[in-house]
């Protein structure tokens, strides 16, 4: 029984420090983002052909399906050790000439919000308008764009945020950020920062 026991205690051990870092369709977010690429192409998504235009911005970007819909992941890595902190999943999906792109915008999120509480709970939400906009009256799209609307759900979890939310170009993104690499992000742009600047 004792064996057992402890073999059980050594097994939850291992597992809670493999598990150290967040994760995104069970890739740690950790790593060189090469590394981490190459396991999102092993599960579907495709590097964007359009990727070049980002080259200054520290990030890779697939294209592919998650959740049912078509996307495009963006991995933010840090400049200096290119580690994976931040993963963002952005679904394109609002024709702004369409009848009702609000009410297409707002059901996508609270759908994948929907995902989410399944998985994480209630998590902390926010949802309101800015005067003198207001949902309902027909200019949502130019509150969105002018940024007068703000519509998010935050988990914070122990390795981690994870925020689904609707952002101003009318794109629902989902975003995965590792506590332990931002640290290290934060620290490698601050050194950045004194080099350059001084």
């Amino acid at each position: 029984m004792r064996n057992g026991l402890l073999l059980a205690l050594i097994f939850f051990s291992f597992n809670l420090f493999c598990q150290e870092h967040m994760t995104f369709r069970d890739i740690p977010i950790n790593g060189n983002v090469d590394d981490f690429s190459n396991q999102l192409e092993k599960l579907g998504f495709k590097r964007f052909e359009y990727e070049a235009i980002y080259a200054d911005d520290n990030v890779h970007v697939h294209q592919g399906i998650f959740l049912k819909r078509k996307c495009l992941v963006w991995v933010d890595y840090t400049r200096k050790t290119k580690t994976v902190y931040q993963i963002r999943i952005s679904f394109d999906l609002i024709n702004w000439e369409a009848s009702s792109p609000w009410n297409e915008l707002k059901s996508c999120y609270l759908d994948i919000k929907s995902i989410y509480q399944t998985k994480y709970g209630k998590g902390e939400s926010e949802q309101y308008f800015i005067a003198p906009y207001k949902e309902g009256d027909g200019s949502e799209g130019a509150a969105l764009r002018l940024e007068k609307c703000i519509c998010y759900t935050i988990w914070k979890l122990e390795r981690g945020v994870i925020i689904v939310q609707i952002i101003p170009d009318g794109k629902v993104l989902i975003s995965y950020g590792d506590n332990e690499n931002n640290k290290l992000y934060n620290k490698e742009e601050k050194a950045s920062l004194v080099n350059d600047d001084i």
